[in-house]
């Protein structure tokens, strides 16, 4: 048989969703936050080593700083820790997500600035699209930690 089948769509390219509102699932296809998974497997590995020294102590909260760039997906962090740590060592500790919005300075003027895209950055001064230097918005870091004092 020759010619399209109207009946399929075939998807068109996407980027990563990164809006909390959008669905979990694209195209009948999940959409399981496999790399933030990981991410926050290694971020269990870093605590375990930094209670360590804190023997007999309980971990109460962590707090984690992610950039608008850092390609993460806040919910989906904060959906692979509480799927991680239910039975752990870790049960019952809070994940608190620090979003950093991007912030530039312009490579033509020098304006520092918060764009509202993350591809689309024109200077508000002087409307240069490239050159922007990233001053914030690229890191993901454990920002602190906070153990329980009583054994």
């Amino acid at each position: 048989m020759t010619g399209s089948n109207s009946n399929h769509q075939t998807p068109r390219a996407f980027s990563r969703v990164t809006h909390p509102t959008c669905p979990t699932e694209i195209y009948g296809v999940s959409q399981f936050p496999m790399h933030e998974m990981s991410i926050v497997q290694s971020i269990l590995g870093i605590l375990k080593e930094e209670m360590v020294k804190h023997d007999g102590h309980k971990l109460k909260k962590v707090v984690i700083k992610n950039g608008a760039l850092a390609g993460l997906v806040t919910e989906s962090l904060t959906f692979s820790w509480e799927a991680l740590i239910p039975g752990g060592p870790f049960e019952g500790a809070e994940l608190e997500v620090i979003e950093i919005p991007i912030k530039v300075a312009c490579g033509e003027c020098g304006e520092e600035f918060w764009p509202e895209h993350t591809k689309c950055m024109p200077c508000p001064k002087c409307e240069a699209l490239l050159g922007h230097t990233v001053l914030q918005g690229k890191e993901m870091l454990i920002d602190s930690i906070e153990i329980d004092d009583a054994e």
